[in-house]
């Protein structure tokens, strides 16, 4: 797989794919001058399907899944509010836009449930943009199966989803703000400074920075609800030096599951191999650290019936030449069996060897019956004594533990259930946060907190398996 990301400055290309242990193995890193301006210039005459053709030629773009990332400035929204149904959803891409509806296509990538919010992170880009691309890319047999605004990508190529985080993307068009809280999830402030304005009048454009960090941390608090004070602030800009104080964020890292043949800059690639990450799906590693109540999606802009289109496209065409492929070798299969045939019709079985292979045949169905039985065995095997083991190691004297229960279709969120009972309810979270700590577990929660009829409280508690125990 591929993606493309067409950043103002210059455009990257990341060729790699996932291995049998789940890593994403990088084996290409590969720059080429900016192309922006077709994306721009779309509206008075369509440029992009030269675009491709070059791009196709120079980079090889074959018979394998494509993924583009746009900056977010050619987006006409990202931003996040507590939406609940699809007018809501209609009346906030249109007020954010000041465009119909119809005339964007739209996707939310992260939603979050945090008490009796429905926050969900809104993106939406003018239709026919979307179409002149997926058009081009038809065109050309280029499989094209994501549109992804940078923001989201940069975010899920960082990963560490419990963490409130801010970025600064700078490049020669913008440096616009880009928050990201589980709380919420990801929202845009614009600002007026550029890439070249730092480099030309540092301090001035410093002062501008900060004034408009501090109306994003007002912003934020409206939008989250609740915020971390000073949050670190990650720069990401291989020319523009800044200083941001007690603000001044670190370095970028990949995630775990990120591989490289050859090293690269994280700051600088993190965009670019984010958006390939779409590839997992929620209940793998670099999800494990989300909360509960937070389901981070896809920001594919791309409509789900251009998306089968081209996976259709992509799968006839291997189809189509390995059934060529297939007609030869079935062909010289074919006059095998013929002088196979041929030359077995002259061998007669003896009645022996015939009730010798009927003996066999019988015991064969009795292994396979005993061998289905242990496989499923394996299967079924949930673990329960290791589990409850484990669990009453952080049982205190003062706690009790009832209704345990243990398995189920979802074990990476449900696998172990039980009630806590206590008068102390600090106990409960005393509980929880240890049993967080412990490998046996993951996504360990506590669903809710009631009263008995005397002094005691309750607890209901939900643990996932943990990795070493898959």
């Amino acid at each position: 797989m591929i993606s493309v990301f067409f950043r103002p400055d210059k455009t990257q290309v990341v060729r790699a794919k996932v291995r049998s242990d789940k890593k994403l193995l990088v084996k290409e890193a590969m720059e080429a001058e900016s192309c922006l301006k077709y994306f721009r210039e779309s509206a008075k005459g369509n440029q992009i399907t030269e675009l491709f053709q070059e791009l196709k030629s120079e980079f090889k773009l074959g018979n394998e899944d494509v993924y583009l990332v746009m900056p977010d400035e050619m987006f006409e929204l990202t931003d996040t509010a507590n939406i609940t149904g699809e007018a809501e959803l209609r009346q906030f891409v249109e007020d954010g836009t000041g465009l119909k509806f119809d005339e964007m296509y739209v996707s939310t990538a992260i939603e979050a449930t945090p008490g009796q919010y429905n926050k969900k992170t809104v993106y939406a880009m003018r239709k026919n943009l979307v179409d002149a691309i997926a058009t081009a890319a038809d065109k050309l047999n280029i499989q094209v199966v994501s549109i992804e605004a940078a923001s989201m990508a940069t975010v899920r190529g960082i990963g560490d989803w419990k963490r409130e985080k801010i970025l600064l993307p700078v490049t020669e068009i913008g440096a616009d703000i880009i928050s990201y809280s589980p709380l919420g999830g990801i929202f845009k402030l614009e600002t007026n400074l550029t890439e070249k304005k730092f480099i030309e009048q540092p301090e001035r454009s410093e002062r501008e920075l900060k004034s408009a960090i501090k109306r994003r941390d007002i912003a934020a608090e409206y939008t989250y609800t609740s915020i971390n004070d000073k949050v670190p602030i990650t720069i990401l800009s291989d020319k523009a030096k800044i200083n941001l104080g007690e603000r001044q964020g670190g370095e970028v890292k990949f995630q775990n599951c990120v591989e490289f043949e050859k090293p690269v800059k994280a700051s600088e690639w993190i965009t670019a191999v984010g958006t390939l990450m779409q590839v997992y799906g929620a209940s793998e590693e670099i999800f494990s650290d989300c909360p509960p109540f937070l389901k981070i999606g896809s920001g594919n802009i791309l409509p789900k019936e251009k998306q089968v289109g081209a996976k259709i496209k992509h799968i006839s065409q291997i189809v189509k030449r390995w059934l060529t492929i297939t007609a030869v070798l079935m062909f010289g299969v074919l006059m095998t069996e013929v002088a196979g045939i041929f030359y077995l019709s002259t061998i007669k079985i003896t009645p022996e060897l015939q009730n010798a292979y009927d003996e066999a045949q019988k015991s064969d169905a009795e292994i396979n019956r005993e061998i289905g039985i242990v496989e499923l065995a394996k299967k079924e095997d949930e673990k329960p004594i290791e589990a409850f083991a484990t669990l009453m190691q952080y049982r205190t004297e003062d706690l009790y533990l009832t209704n345990f229960s243990i398995g189920g279709n979802d074990t990476a969120v449900n696998w172990v259930k039980f009630t806590a009972v206590s008068e102390d309810p600090i106990k409960f979270q005393d509980l929880l946060s240890r049993l967080r700590e412990e490998p046996k577990f993951q996504n360990c929660s506590l669903a809710e907190i009631s009263s008995d009829t005397g002094d005691y409280k309750k607890a209901n508690f939900s643990l996932g398996k943990g990795r070493e125990e898959k």
